[in-house]
């Protein structure tokens, strides 16, 4: 289960070489892909990516952009298109009914951010995206839900910028208190422009009925409807996230059925069970020695 970048790539390179070298059936699941070190596959690397990856029995990605480049490169075994997926046990206490119930115009509406905190993964936009909502008078608050190598820097920033009383940092959050933290919340934002294959905090955010702020990063744009689901944002400049997050909070109508399609999809497509057998198949379509 490798992310595409260079400790993966040779680590799991030489798992591959060494499993096929004993006649170990091996399938490559691609979680994360860095299009920089894309980039760099050519001349030694491309060699060791043709004694080694090419090998491999199968492989599942998690979007058609991935695909495409691993036929690019000469892979004639069978890829898979798959997704990530939510844990139902997260749900099991959760109704979208109740949650919508909360969803009323003299509440403000409550933007939650969750993850591993990096700068790649848009929390200083949507820190900024936030802070122009606030200055055209909008009712939102702000939850930065996480933690990572830039937590102090980005509690910092906070500071400088005087929103320390409107941004509500409560850290990593698990279980339950996970769970809490979706429901607590109206729209998820995430602008990242990291190197993702399918963003889990985005399919549970859905899960939990609500709408998505977010970029057309890895898988995210291969079923992301906008209009639908929330919006894509075609930049990460943080007019452009505000202009996303307005087009939802300023109707609550269309906040509510953004809500319910995203519960259905979530359950319908993103379910760890579900995802699961689909996997098993796989492994099962692989021949044995």
């Amino acid at each position: 289960n490798p992310s595409l970048n260079f400790p993966s790539f040779i680590r799991d390179g030489l798992f591959i070489f060494w499993a096929k070298q004993l006649k170990i059936p091996a399938i490559v699941f691609f979680h994360g892909w860095q299009h920089n070190f894309q980039e760099r596959i050519k001349g030694p690397l491309k060699l060791f990516f043709n004694f080694t990856y090419q090998k491999a029995d199968s492989f599942i990605v998690l979007s058609t952009e991935f695909k495409k480049k691993l036929c690019e490169w000469g892979v004639q075994n069978p890829i898979y298109q798959m997704t990530t997926t939510v844990d139902e046990s997260l749900l099991k206490d959760f109704s979208i009914q109740k949650k919508m119930a909360w969803v009323t115009p003299p509440n403000p509406i409550r933007l939650l951010y969750l993850s591993r905190l990096e700068k790649e993964k848009g929390v200083f936009e949507t820190i900024e995206a936030f802070k122009l909502l606030l200055d055209e008078q909008y009712e939102v608050t702000l939850t930065i839900a996480g933690d990572g190598s830039i937590k102090e820097e980005i509690r910092g920033y906070i500071a400088r910028i005087g929103l320390e009383e409107k941004i509500f940092m409560p850290g990593y959050v698990r279980g339950n208190e996970k769970c809490q933290t979706f429901t607590d919340h109206d729209i998820y934002c995430f602008p990242t422009y990291y190197g993702e294959g399918m963003p889990t905090s985005i399919l549970e955010a859905m899960a939990f009925g609500l709408p998505v702020v977010t970029t057309r990063a890895g898988g995210i744009k291969d079923f992301f409807k906008n209009d639908t689901m929330g919006y894509l944002s075609e930049s990460t400049h943080p007019i452009k996230i505000a202009e996303c997050i307005k087009r939802i909070c300023s109707d609550k109508d269309k906040l509510h059925n953004i809500s319910y399609h995203n519960h259905r999809y979530a359950k319908q497509n993103f379910m760890a069970s579900k995802v699961a057998k689909k996997i098993v198949a796989i492994y099962q379509s692989i021949n044995l020695p």
